[in-house]
């Protein structure tokens, strides 16, 4: 694999394990629903719509309540906008700096399970030798299937809604930096990742079922079983590993992007789109929407 296509990569990989996992033992509130209007009062009607970071055609077509919604839209706004120099930012931080090499972090079985893994996305030993724990988790974390669509050119549904905005000259904006998204894996201790690359390898002979199941519980619009599979994905049966991924993946996350949509709500005429798992739950963005006073109502 090259670097200009390990930049092509990343934005879906990245965003795909910055969706949150919230705990799913338990009802979730607001667990069915991709899409809802966000009433501010004397503004505009705003929307609030869970996307999947994936770019199967059946996730990238939009249904037609979503389509209406942004036809009424002024701005649209997203986790991060992605440009050629944020491509850059990303690949860059994905790579070790430090003069150590992957297979002398995680030691050779892992490594060498590892490279088997990395065949599939075209990674030679070499190369993945240069990746970062976390970076060498993100990067099998991702269907081969969805990895061939990528390579072929096609856009995430994220990258899709932004494009459309461009197109339609409307606003774009972010609820996140590349160096906030990039914090999320680079600043967790060394031992979980290398827990979390190990857990990856381990559970990727089953990754294209995953993503299977996954995809069928977006289109059925059911954010309750996409949470549990997200969870069963991320961290497996460790519940102090998938507790660490949570503080960061939700609470902290979940409550600045609220904060920062917030502008744009107040404005009206706002298409927010996040991942769908962002959502759900008492820190869901629903939730975190209503507690400033606004009213939600579910559409699709």
């Amino acid at each position: 694999m090259t670097l200009l296509a390990l930049r092509r990569l990343l934005p879906v990989v990245l965003l795909l394990f910055v969706a949150p996992s919230a705990a799913a033992q338990e009802p979730i509130r607001h667990g069915q629903g991709l899409l809802w209007r966000v009433e501010t009062a004397g503004k505009a009607d705003s929307f609030l719509f869970g996307t999947m970071h994936a770019t199967d055609p059946d996730i990238v077509a939009l249904p037609a309540p979503v389509r209406d919604a942004l036809r009424q839209s002024r701005s649209m706004t997203l986790e991060m906008v992605m440009t050629d120099q944020v491509e850059r930012k990303l690949g860059a931080a994905m790579v070790l700096t430090d003069g150590r090499r992957l297979d002398g972090i995680v030691g050779p079985q892992l490594f060498g399970a590892l490279a088997e893994i990395g065949r599939l996305y075209d990674f030679q030993p070499p190369m993945l030798a240069h990746l970062a724990p976390w970076a060498a988790m993100t990067v099998i974390s991702i269907a081969p299937s969805e990895y061939r669509r990528i390579r072929e050119g096609l856009q995430p549904l994220d990258q899709t809604l932004q494009s459309y905005a461009e197109t339609q000259g409307l606003p774009v904006h972010g609820l996140e930096t590349v160096d906030e998204q990039i914090s999320v894996f680079r600043d967790v201790p060394e031992p979980e990742q290398i827990a979390l690359l190990d857990l990856a390898v381990r559970s990727h002979v089953g990754i294209e079922g995953w993503f299977r199941q996954m995809k069928d519980a977006y289109l059925t619009r059911d954010l309750a079983r996409l949470t549990s599979l997200m969870n069963e994905q991320t961290a497996g049966g460790d519940a102090q590993l998938l507790r660490s991924f949570e503080s960061r993946l939700i609470e902290a996350r979940n409550i600045r992007m609220a904060v920062r949509a917030a502008e744009r709500l107040d404005a009206g005429g706002a298409f927010v789109a996040v991942g769908a798992l962002h959502l759900p739950g008492e820190k869901g963005l629903v939730r975190l929407f209503e507690l400033q006073g606004r009213r939600l109502t579910r559409l699709y």
